[in-house]
């Protein structure tokens, strides 16, 4: 099948989402978007705040432990520069308890209906005047919450806030496609599937092959998604979210998360990245370097092509203008990491020269030489030659060695090497998948329990070698 491809229509959602903020520069940005009547409507949930407000929930286990293999807190560590940081961080670790709480939560929601935005799926309510936070500061750590955290895939990319009793109310909304529990519930089993269906293309050799092994496949498992008009890309929660790659179909935005998901999954450095109008992500090689890969202007059909992999910033920033920290809103963006820029240079295979000693026995020839003298001067000469043998014998060099091997920290399967292999079968171990040979290896941070953190040192240590 031959995919469309219309680079123009690559609009993020959050664009049409500023309508609900006020002007870069205004001296009062709060929120106050909606109607008189509207605000009536939100009273039921402001007096049963409690039911709605971003409060502590003990995380599912199963999803800790996938958070953990799956999620980065570059931005959050990020928000460590910025002012107001302990407010900034307490939002954003709000936002990750109602988020997580709602992984196999058994609610339907049902819509709060806005004359601007049409209906809002509520999940959760806040005061922000709590966090001594502004709305547009609000809507810069929410949305660095979700470059974080893929994984999250129900969170809207729409952040709604209103003023009601002298306080600013911002509202955590879910995507209409994910009200329904049991549509939840359905994804929760599938994402770990889709995480597994790409372990046969990672084979732990490198880091740039195993990122151009990801990129090919969600290029060739993946199409653009369109509205019914096949022009205008989709607004559909699905089409923003790792859901597209579940479901085969989605935006920029789900191409840079899936892609994001993936290679940190399988142990590669990367940040996901965004525009006004796209996303993407950089990703760190065996050079140690990040570099640009855009999966969305890379599928043009049903091959991969490599116009935009792993790329430096003089190429590459031709067409892209990533966000910065100065961006208001939604148009903040953390600040990225020292990006190459030159293209990454696969380094060229050296060939392997192997030794054998030999032992090389000669036997000496002897050339005896006999002349005899005339008296008329005449001398006949008489020569013996002997023919030189030589023989040559093969010795092999064979190391003898009376001690045990030592176990090497980190390699859980066996094979005397510490590697992405290990670090796949931990992660496999914590989803309570497979049994572990060689626990003892496992523990990676010897305090003789093997949780996640046991995973994070050896991805830390991993990313090292």
């Amino acid at each position: 099948m031959i995919k469309k491809r219309i680079f123009s229509a690559l609009l993020s959602l959050a664009v049409s989402f500023n309508i609900l903020a006020l002007p870069a520069g205004a001296e009062d940005n709060s929120p106050d978007f909606m109607t008189d009547a509207e605000i009536e409507s939100m009273i039921p949930v402001i007096e049963n705040i409690d039911d709605y407000m971003i409060s502590f929930s003990e995380c599912n286990s199963s999803l800790s432990e996938l958070k953990s293999s799956t999620c980065i807190d570059y931005g959050y560590q990020d928000l460590n520069l910025r002012e107001n940081t302990e407010g900034k961080q307490q939002f954003y670790n709000d936002i990750a308890t109602k988020a997580e709480s709602f992984w196999n939560n058994s609610q339907n929601i049902s819509p709060i209906t806005n004359e601007t935005v049409g209906d809002i799926y509520v999940m959760g309510m806040c005061i922000i005047d709590n966090y001594g936070l502004t709305f547009d500061e609000a809507a810069s750590v929410y949305d660095t919450f979700r470059s974080d955290n893929p994984l999250m895939y129900y969170l809207s990319a729409m952040f709604l806030g209103f003023n009601q009793n002298n306080k600013t109310y911002v509202i955590i909304a879910a995507f209409e496609d994910f009200a329904k529990s049991s549509v939840r519930k359905s994804y929760a089993q599938a994402i770990p599937e889709l995480i597994d269906s790409y372990s046969s293309c990672v084979k732990g050799v490198s880091a740039y092959e195993d990122a151009k092994a990801i990129h090919d496949q969600i290029i060739t498992t993946m199409d653009f998604a369109y509205k019914d008009d096949g022009v205008t890309a989709s607004d559909s929660g699905i089409a923003h979210s790792i859901i597209g790659a579940i479901e085969g179909t989605g935006v920029c935005e789900s191409y840079a998360r899936t892609y994001q998901l993936l290679c940190t999954y399988y142990g590669i450095n990367n940040i996901f990245v965004k525009s006004e109008s796209h996303a993407w992500n950089i990703i760190q090689l065996d050079d140690g370097i990040y570099y640009n890969v855009d999966c969305t202007w890379d599928d043009s059909g049903d091959t991969p092509t490599y116009k935009y992999f792993a790329k430096g910033t003089d190429s590459f920033y031709q067409t892209h203008t990533p966000c910065t920290p100065e961006g208001v809103g939604s148009y903040f963006q953390y600040d990225l990491p020292e990006i190459s820029t030159s293209d990454y240079k696969v380094p060229v295979a050296t060939e392997t020269t192997t030794e054998t000693t030999t032992t090389t026995t000669e036997t000496t020839t002897t050339t005896t030489e006999t002349t005899t003298t005339t008296t008329e001067t005449t001398t006949t000469t008489t020569e013996t030659t002997t023919t030189t043998t030589e023989t040559t014998t093969t010795t092999p060099i064979t190391t003898t060695s009376t001690t045990a091997p030592q176990p090497i920290k980190g390699d859980i399967n066996g094979d005397g090497i510490f590697n992405i292999a290990d670090v796949l079968i931990l992660q496999k171990y914590l989803l309570c998948e497979i049994e572990l040979d060689n626990p003892e290896n496992a523990d990676f941070y010897p305090d003789n329990i093997i949780n996640s953190f046991d995973l994070c040192c050896m991805k830390s240590a991993l990313l090292k070698k």
